[in-house]
């Protein structure tokens, strides 16, 4: 595609996103993808309406429990494929946890009934260069916990279901 062809192409997504770009808005962040090349990406709007922060393209958003049933479903589509068992346990895909998290499984993870902590608040601040909490911090974390099970915590498990996942 050449750069005439990119531009005449995102227009149309440029002039109905420029709406949420106006003083006081909040605003949403849109990339448009052709052939797997980015040729188009921007920011509208604000992030924080008190801080009148700017969306950038390159703006992380908590997505907290949007991502849910997302996550759940990758499982689902995995264990359809014989990939993965929801009978499984954690250490069969995370090797490196904690005595106290042997027993979990991942149905208790994808039923929120593990009874992992909340992972900590620390995370949120610990590197002022990455403005959100992945899901490599969380189970970094846990690595480090000594920590037994205490109660559920529905953002824990869909941060270590994730990480799941993407091992198989």
């Amino acid at each position: 595609m050449t750069d005439l062809e990119k531009s005449q192409a995102v227009l149309p997504f440029d002039e109905k996103f420029s709406n949420y770009d106006k003083a006081g808005s909040v605003g949403l962040a849109v990339m448009v993808i052709n052939d797997g090349e980015s040729i188009f990406k921007k920011g509208y709007g604000l992030r924080n309406l008190e801080t009148k922060e700017k969306i950038q393209a390159d703006t992380n958003f908590d997505l907290a429990s949007v991502s849910k049933q997302f996550t759940a479903m990758c499982l689902a589509i995995l264990e359809e494929q014989g990939k993965i068992s929801s009978n499984d346990y954690l250490s069969q895909y995370l090797q490196d946890l904690p005595d106290y998290m042997s027993q979990i499984k991942v149905c208790h993870l994808v039923h929120h009934m593990s009874g992992l902590p909340k992972y900590d608040n620390k995370l949120w601040s610990s590197d002022n260069s990455k403005p959100y909490v992945s899901n490599q911090d969380v189970y970094d974390d846990y690595k480090k916990k000594k920590s037994s099970i205490t109660y559920l915590v529905k953002s824990t498990h869909t941060a270590m279901v994730a990480t799941v996942y993407w091992r198989c």
